[in-house]
């Protein structure tokens, strides 16, 4: 996108102009003078005009009729310059004016305003043709000799006094806008340090952080280790097979946990893990936790998701309890059979997540019994607001419904 640099704001300049307007107005009184002296009711009176209405210029741009004052402007220095030198005539200098005439343009119009600055300038241009060619004729047959000459000394001074000081004002707002940009600058530099080192201490606070969720995650997996070591240990300790397989599927709930805290510290994700690497290394280690035989394999279908710490571990519980069902009951008195565990998108952008077995099924009548296991699945369900389903055939399916994850 172009940009347009403006060296002066329309306020600014509607300001500028008032001031010139009020010093044309001033500037009047001289001519008048000099016209009275001379006994020129005419050029009196026009000159009373003119400084009448380049005031007027000013009341208009007070009532922000800018655009309408500053057209009246050109019209009247136009229309003005050729009546003054056709009644005064060539000699008289009143052209002289027109060489302040591309100062006053800019002074109305920023530099991006092409098209209206080459119109009004070849209006001017056009104004001293018309001047030049009727250069032999003169109105006012009192204007001769030394007068003459007084008055083209009086317009040339004027007219460079009047240029001389567009020159200076120009000359000094230039100066102003270079060091408001100067200033600028200073003030965008000394911005851009501050960010820069808001910045860094971002990142350095960042990168503490990383490495403070990366010793807890560490620590947390460790800690979780250290009792599924200890479990390992007292389970040893004791006879009665019921007990040992309490002490075993707490072992696998804690490992179940533990999982997560490792592949974050792994990964160095602290918020997101990767469900389908999850699911491979859980299954690994359940298959060798139960001592699976061959005949009886897991697989699993995940597609490519990450799913959040505060998703995971229900669905991580969920998995153990769902497959562990399974691999106990599902296959009673068989030596063969499939376990399957799948994730995928659902209707309406949802996942739905599902373990099913190729086994004997289970009786419907104990998916809403009490109990620790499904009473924990039930629990995790509603956790992670999903639905639970089941369907048997031709083994068991648990399915969950689950909102959007990602």
């Amino acid at each position: 996108m172009k940009k347009t640099i403006h060296i002066q704001s329309e306020e600014a300049r509607k300001k500028t102009i008032n001031r010139f307007c009020k010093l044309i107005a001033a500037s009047s009184l001289p001519s008048v003078l000099i016209y009275l002296y001379l006994n020129i009711p005419v050029l009196v009176a026009a000159t009373g005009i003119v400084a009448i209405l380049f005031l007027f210029f000013v009341y208009l741009n007070q009532k922000h009729h800018f655009k309408i004052s500053r057209a009246a402007i050109i019209v009247t220095t136009n229309l003005g310059l050729l009546f003054f030198s056709i009644y005064l005539g060539y000699d008289s200098g009143i052209y002289l004016y027109l060489f302040v005439s591309p100062l006053l343009i800019y002074l109305l119009f920023d530099f991006h305003e092409k098209k209206s600055i080459a119109v009004f300038l070849l209006m001017y241009v056009f104004t001293f043709i018309l001047i030049y060619t009727f250069r032999d004729m003169q109105l006012s047959a009192r204007l001769t000799g030394n007068y003459l000459k007084y008055i083209y000394s009086f317009n040339f001074c004027s007219a460079f006094i009047l240029c001389f000081g567009l020159i200076t004002h120009f000359a000094n707002n230039n100066y102003k806008y270079i060091t408001d940009l100067r200033n600028q600058q200073i003030t965008l530099q000394q911005e851009v340090r501050l960010r820069n080192k808001s910045e860094d201490l971002l990142k350095k606070s960042l990168q503490e952080r990383e490495v403070l969720l990366a010793e807890i995650h560490h620590r947390v997996k460790n800690n979780l280790a250290i009792i599924s070591a200890l479990l390992n240990l007292q389970k040893d300790n004791l006879k009665e097979e019921h007990s040992k397989q309490i002490f075993e599927e707490t072992r696998n709930r804690i490992y179940a946990m533990s999982l997560i805290h490792n592949l974050l510290y792994e990964n160095n994700s602290f918020s997101k893990i990767d469900f389908g690497e999850y699911v491979h290394k859980f299954c690994e280690n359940i298959s060798q936790s139960y001592n699976l035989s061959e005949g009886i394999i897991i697989e699993h279908n995940i597609e490519e998701i990450e799913i959040d710490i505060n998703t995971a571990v229900p669905l991580a519980l969920m998995l153990n309890e769902l497959l562990t069902n399974a691999i106990k009951h599902a296959f009673v008195n068989q030596k063969s059979g499939k376990i399957s565990v799948g994730l995928a998108k659902s209707e309406n952008k949802k996942y739905k997540f599902w373990v099913s077995d190729s086994g004997i099924g289970m009786d419907e009548s104990k998916i809403n019994s009490t109990g620790m296991g499904m009473d924990l699945i039930h629990s995790l369900v509603d956790q992670v607001d999903g639905s639970l389903e089941y369907m048997k055939n031709n083994g068991s399916q648990f399915t969950v419904n689950l909102p959007i994850l990602n």
